[in-house]
C-alpha cells in the first residue's frame, strides 16, 4: 500500500482513512526497542527526546517518540476534523499539546510539594487553550495565533495563599514547557531530500549529518499490549458540533 496515496472517498473527503487501515491504536508504547533504537539521542540534560514524524494521507500524521532516560518509546498519531479535510479520526496535534502541558505543570506542583514536604490533599488543574487559524495554506496565506493559557489550579493544604502561590509559580516555570512558549528560540536543521543532504536555506544549520530516513522503524511498529490501551478515544463527532474536536 502506498501510504502517501491521495483520493477521494466516500465521505467525501480528500485521502484515505490510513490512521483506521493501519489496524494500530492512536496511541501506544512501542515493543521492543531494544535492538531497532540504536540512534537514539544523548542524554545530555537529564532527559531528551528523539522525535520521527512523517504525514500520511492529507492531515493525517504519526511520530515515534523516544526518551534517552527510559529507553521507551510511543507512537502517537493525529488527524484534523473536516474543516481542514481531515478524517476527524484521531485528535489534532494541539491537543497533544495541551495535554503535555497540563501534564508537566501537575508534576511539577506535585514535586514542588514534595520538596517542601507539603501534603496536598486535593489538586485539581483546568486549563484553557485558545488557538486560531486564517486563510489558505494552499495560496501560503494561512496565519496561526494563540491566546495566553489560562490555568486555574484547585487545592486543599495548609499554605496560606501567598505561600501557595508561590509554589504554584515556581512551579509552573520549572517547566521545560514554560521556556518554550515564554522565550523566543532558535531552531537548528539538517535537511535532506531523498537521502541527499541540501542546505537549509534561512534557516540555523544544526551541524551534523543527517539521520537515515525512519520509514521502516515505522512499518515495523508492535505495540506492548495486543489489545487497545484506550488512552485516546472519541468523546465528540466533529459533525455534531462544528465549534469542537474532541478525541
Amino acid at each position: 500500500m502506498n501510504r502517501n496515496q491521495v483520493g477521494t472517498g466516500a465521505t467525501g473527503r480528500v485521502g484515505e482513512n490510513l490512521l483506521e487501515q493501519s489496524g494500530l491504536p492512536l496511541f501506544f508504547e512501542i515493543a521492543d526497542t531494544s535492538n531497532r533504537w540504536a540512534l537514539e539521542p544523548s542524554n545530555r540534560h537529564g532527559q531528551s527526546v528523539r522525535i520521527w514524524a512523517r504525514s500520511l494521507s492529507v492531515m493525517q500524521k504519526e511520530a515515534i517518540v523516544l526518551s534517552a532516560r527510559s529507553r521507551r518509546a510511543w507512537r502517537l498519531a493525529s488527524d484534523e476534523g473536516p474543516y481542514l479535510d481531515g478524517q476527524d479520526y484521531g485528535p489534532c496535534p494541539l491537543s497533544f499539546m495541551t495535554t503535555g502541558m497540563v501534564s508537566a505543570t501537575m508534576n511539577g506542583i506535585l514535586a514542588a510539594a514534595r520538596q517542601r514536604n507539603v501534603e496536598l490533599r486535593t489538586l485539581e488543574l483546568v486549563q484553557q487553550n485558545y488557538y486560531a487559524m486564517e486563510g489558505s495554506a494552499l495560496r501560503g496565506t494561512m496565519v496561526g495565533s494563540a491566546m495566553p493559557v489560562d490555568l486555574e489550579v484547585r487545592v486543599d493544604c495548609d499554605l496560606d495563599d501567598d505561600a501557595l502561590a508561590e509554589l504554584i509559580d515556581r512551579a509552573v516555570r520549572a517547566s521545560p514547557l514554560y521556556g518554550l512558549l515564554s522565550e523566543k528560540l532558535s531552531s537548528l536543521f539538517t535537511l535532506s531530500f531523498n537521502g541527499a543532504e541540501i542546505e537549509p536555506g534561512k534557516a540555523q544549520a544544526l551541524g551534523g549529518p543527517a539521520l537515515p530516513p525512519p520509514r521502516r522503524r515505522f512499518d515495523t511498529l508492535c505495540p506492548v499490549r495486543n489489545e487497545d490501551p484506550g488512552w485516546i478515544r472519541k468523546v465528540l463527532d466533529i459533525r455534531d458540533n462544528p465549534d469542537r474536536q474532541a478525541s
